[in-house]
């Protein structure tokens, strides 16, 4: 369910409630196995079809013109959800997770039609999948792949990104961007067994 306001300035406001079930996600699994080659126990890191999952959140994306060659646009999203492997025996059950997103791009026109945009992401502990934002109303990037025994731990980046348009009406343009900025932007997962 969303909401848009456009206010003076065509300054834009978009808010969002939403609420999504899965059945039958696809997830990773951890679990100790004997191996039969050394009888040692070893951990195998396989996928599964999880019972089910949910995400239910609210969203608010906001783009500003603060000038005429500067706008801004930013976005946090805020939800809880769960991956149920109730299904799977001996599986240690999931809690649900609060956890949320935010992106912040700010865009700058300059002389003889260059652009310049700057890009920064955070997403904090979450147990799905994390990317960058789809802008289709839910937590980013749901995928087929989640944490069901565990958790992502947070991360962030920086991008940069120039670009000169050219042609009658800027019909072509060329870009150059450079992404993590900072090498910031490290995905790791904890997964327990």
């Amino acid at each position: 369910l969303s909401y848009l306001k456009t206010f003076t300035g065509n300054n834009t406001f978009l808010g969002s409630v939403y609420y999504k079930h899965t059945n039958n996600l696809i997830t990773r699994y951890l679990t100790q196995e004997i191996n039969p080659i050394t009888n040692n126990t070893d951990l195998l890191n396989t996928y599964i079809n999880a019972n089910s999952s949910y995400a239910a959140g609210a969203e608010a994306t906001a783009q500003n013109y603060l000038t005429k060659w500067w706008d801004i646009s930013t976005n946090i999203n805020v939800y809880n959800s769960k991956v149920n492997t109730s299904n799977i025996s001996n599986s240690i059950s999931q809690n649900a997770m609060w956890s949320w997103f935010g992106k912040f791009n700010s865009n700058f026109k300059l002389p003889s039609n260059f652009a310049i945009q700057f890009t920064t992401t955070y997403q904090s502990k979450t147990n799905l999948p994390v990317n960058t934002n789809t802008g289709m109303g839910g937590p980013p990037m749901m995928q087929s792949q989640s944490a069901s025994q565990g958790y992502i731990k947070p991360s962030w980046g920086m991008d940069l990104a120039v670009k000169k348009s050219f042609l009658k009406n800027n019909a072509a343009s060329v870009s150059l961007s450079i992404n993590d900025i900072f090498k910031t932007r490290i995905q790791s997962q904890y997964s327990s067994s």
